[in-house]
């Protein structure tokens, strides 16, 4: 039998597809909308622990500071009777070291890891780009300060000065 229109159930079939196709792109397009809400909590999520460190890192910082800088006078003077005993030596006359002063050392120390596990999830992309620039310079400052204080730690003269750091100087 050869129908000269349409039959009924291809009419149905195609209605019941264009439905199924339209439920489709919305289930999709509201996972997209979830999705990048779940990405936006992430990225303040991810803000706000970058933000605390950078408060970490700077309250550690401004502490460590004012204690080196408490240590500066008596470093000086160190530094002034070390240099006074040694030009006496210099000169022939006998003259005793004075005692090494007791200080902390002027090691700073600064944490990324919640900078690098923002880039790592890749959130930063999220954020403001004026944000994330300043943020970027801070971390780097930081990197920077860090590896030339490991330098400074790896150079031979300080090597010899934790070597001999219990040697009597009399001697």
């Amino acid at each position: 039998m050869l129908h000269a229109h349409v039959p009924e159930d291809l009419k149905h079939f195609s209605k019941h597809l264009f439905a199924t196709f339209l439920g489709l792109l919305m289930a999709l397009a509201l996972e997209s909308w979830r999705e990048h809400r779940v990405e936006l909590r992430r990225a303040r999520e991810f803000q706000e622990r970058v933000e605390a460190e950078v408060a970490t890192d700077r309250k550690g910082l401004e502490e460590r500071l004012a204690v080196i800088e408490g240590e500066q006078p008596r470093l000086e003077a160190y530094a002034a009777a070390f240099d006074g005993a040694v030009r006496e030596r210099l000169g022939g006359r006998a003259a005793s070291l004075p005692a090494r002063p007791s200080m902390q050392g002027m090691d700073l120390s600064f944490v990324w890891s919640a900078w690098d596990t923002a880039k790592a999830a890749g959130v930063l992309r999220h954020l403001d780009p004026a944000r994330v620039e300043r943020l970027a310079a801070v971390y780097s400052d930081m990197q920077r300060v860090q590896a030339i204080q490991d330098q400074r730690i790896l150079a031979p003269a300080f090597q010899d000065l934790l070597l001999f750091a219990r040697t009597d100087l009399t001697r």
